[in-house]
């Protein structure tokens, strides 16, 4: 990974940039990734903590197909993860901590996500991975959300607090794995890394900070989200001879698409559903088919109101399998709350970003407007006494998220690693202060 003693920490963010963004990895198979963290964190002498360590296993959602984990696994060993590393990880195991214990006394985290997307990255003149070579390297995944930037941010950080004997107290530095689909904060909450956790930095690059130099003290309106797959059984039969003996899983799927588009909106704020996909059938038009899936998420202004949709259309999924005589099975995919941040560490992130260089606006709050799950960890800290917050990172973008021509302004990344370094410090400090 080059030679960190002689690479400036601009030069050191880029390189491990673009060598993440090369190497992309989605939801729990983030092998590479991990194992990248992990050894750049211990090279700071941060403790490494990984599986088991830092993810409750029964909590995680929509884990990739056997055959797409071994394939992923197999990808990473030949690309030369340490075998020890890739036997703690093997079965979708990703993610990693490091923890750098100071003194007795406050804990700050910073959490950072590390997953890419199932897009193809453009191959086009004028995008600038592949002009310049770290494009991504597997066909249908890339880097279309910033997650390698703020993988990048979150080791610059690393080093900067490593670097500085100033100060005090303890920091967790999360790198959480599948925040695509919403998977995997609720596994990471629930085994407990941030219950003492004082106070909860968190960041995305762009979104609607879309200058560099742009720093957004925080994000409130985070939607609450639910992702879920509705499963139907029927029975098979002859269309022609015995079409009686059939149940009809794929008329109970279409059934329950139409009937979710009628939940009534709630009063109390947003509240949305959007059906994204249904499969049912075969190839067989004299079949009745006994099979049908549909995929949707609801989302609400508030966790309350997500579980009202939620609730309504579970509540239509079973009314739609029982009028056709099938059963339904409603899975899991994900999920992410609702939450605002605190403006108490708004006002410590912006004393940070005033004290920065690069940085030459300062907007107090926008609003996110979308889902992510970050929202489990803020709210869990919150229930423990702590704070939480987002800062967006501003940068000029090429293209919007989830494209495959999105890219980023590199500089924003020293301007990131700089402003959150800092208000991990300065609230470090404060809370040293007022608890001595």
């Amino acid at each position: 990974m080059g030679d960190q003693r002689t690479e400036t920490l601009p030069e050191y963010m880029i390189r491990v940039r673009r060598d993440i963004h090369r190497h992309p990895e989605t939801a729990w198979t983030e092998y590479r990734t991990t194992a990248l963290v992990a050894r750049e964190l211990e090279k700071w002498g941060y403790q490494v903590l990984l599986a088991e360590e830092v993810l409750d296993l029964e909590s995680r959602s929509a884990l990739p197909a056997p055959g797409q984990l071994e394939l992923a696994e197999m990808r990473a060993r030949e690309g030369g993860v340490d075998p020890e590393l890739m036997r703690r990880m093997a079965g979708g195991k990703t993610g990693v901590v490091g923890i750098l214990q100071r003194s007795q006394g406050p804990v700050a985290a910073l959490r950072v996500d590390m997953d890419a997307l199932e897009v193809t990255e453009s191959a086009g003149p004028d995008h600038r991975p592949a002009q310049q070579g770290f494009a991504s390297c597997h066909e249908g995944i890339c880097h279309a959300c910033g997650h390698d930037v703020h993988t990048a941010v979150g080791l610059g950080v690393a080093r900067i607090l490593a670097e500085d004997q100033s100060w005090q107290g303890t920091v967790k530095l999360i790198f959480q794995p599948g925040e695509e689909g919403m998977r995997g904060a609720r596994a990471m909450t629930e085994r407990g890394i941030v219950d003492d956790v004082h106070d909860f930095f968190s960041l995305h690059v762009g979104i609607r900070a879309l200058e560099t130099g742009e720093i957004v003290t925080g994000c409130d309106g985070f939607l609450a989200t639910s992702k879920l797959d509705a499963v139907f059984h029927g029975a098979t039969a002859h269309a022609g001879i015995c079409p009686q003996e059939g149940k009809s899983a794929l008329l109970a799927a279409a059934a329950s698409c139409i009937g979710m588009q009628g939940i009534p909106r709630h009063g109390d704020g947003n509240s949305r559903i959007n059906i994204g996909g249904i499969s049912a059938g075969g190839n067989s038009r004299n079949v009745v088919p006994d099979y049908g899936i549909v995929k949707f998420e609801t989302r609400g202004g508030s966790t309350g109101i997500n579980r009202y949709m939620e609730a309504e259309a579970r509540r239509i999924c079973e009314g739609a399998a029982l009028m056709y005589g099938v059963s339904v099975e409603i899975r899991n995919m994900g999920s992410a709350e609702g939450s605002d941040s605190d403006g108490e560490l708004m006002q410590v992130i912006r004393a940070a970003a005033e004290r920065s260089g690069g940085v030459h606006k300062i907007v107090e709050k926008k609003s996110f407007d979308a889902c992510e799950d970050v929202t489990y960890f803020m709210n869990r800290v919150r229930s423990n006494g702590g704070k939480a917050a987002v800062m967006m990172l501003g940068s000029q973008l090429a293209a919007g998220h989830h494209s495959g021509s999105f890219d980023i302004d590199e500089k924003c990344m020293e301007i990131g690693a700089e402003v959150l370094s800092r208000a991990i410090r300065l609230r470090l400090e404060e809370e040293t202060r007022q608890k001595s």
